[in-house]
C-alpha cells in the first residue's frame, strides 16, 4: 500500500506541473506526441492497478488525474473531441483503456459549457 501512495503522489505532481505549463506545452510542434506519452504512461497503469484489490485507490486517483486532463485540454480547445487529426492516437490510447473516459469527459465538458439556467433568469 505504501507504494500506491508514493505512486498517487508521483501522478499527482506529474499531473500538476504539467498543467501548470499547459499553454507554453501546447504551443510546441510535438505536443500531440508529449500527449500521447503522458496519456499512456497514466492509461497504461489502470489495468494492472484495476486487477489488484490493495491497488484500487491508485487506480482510482489514476482514472480521476487522467479525466480531469483530459476535461482541460479539450475544455479549453487545445485538444479536439471528435479525436481527428494528431491527437486521433492518443483518444485511441483512451478508448482502448479506458472506453468509459471518453464519454464522461464529453458530458463533463458539456455541462460545463452550457449556460447557467438560472442566470439572467426571472426579474
Amino acid at each position: 500500500a505504501g507504494r500506491a501512495q508514493v505512486a498517487t503522489r508521483l501522478c499527482a505532481g506529474a499531473l500538476q506541473a504539467f498543467l501548470g505549463h499547459l499553454r507554453a506545452l501546447s504551443a510546441r510542434h510535438d505536443f500531440p506526441q508529449t500527449l500521447l506519452r503522458l496519456v499512456g504512461i497514466l492509461a497504461g497503469a489502470l489495468p494492472w492497478a484495476r486487477e489488484a484489490p490493495a491497488l484500487q485507490p491508485l487506480h482510482e486517483t489514476v482514472t480521476q488525474h487522467l479525466k480531469n486532463l483530459l476535461m482541460v485540454v479539450v475544455a479549453d480547445g487545445i485538444v479536439p473531441e471528435g479525436g481527428e487529426g494528431p491527437h486521433a492516437p492518443m483518444w485511441a490510447v483512451v478508448a482502448s483503456l479506458c472506453p468509459e473516459l471518453r464519454a464522461d469527459v464529453a458530458s463533463a465538458v458539456a455541462s460545463r459549457s452550457e449556460p447557467a439556467r438560472d442566470a439572467g433568469g426571472a426579474q
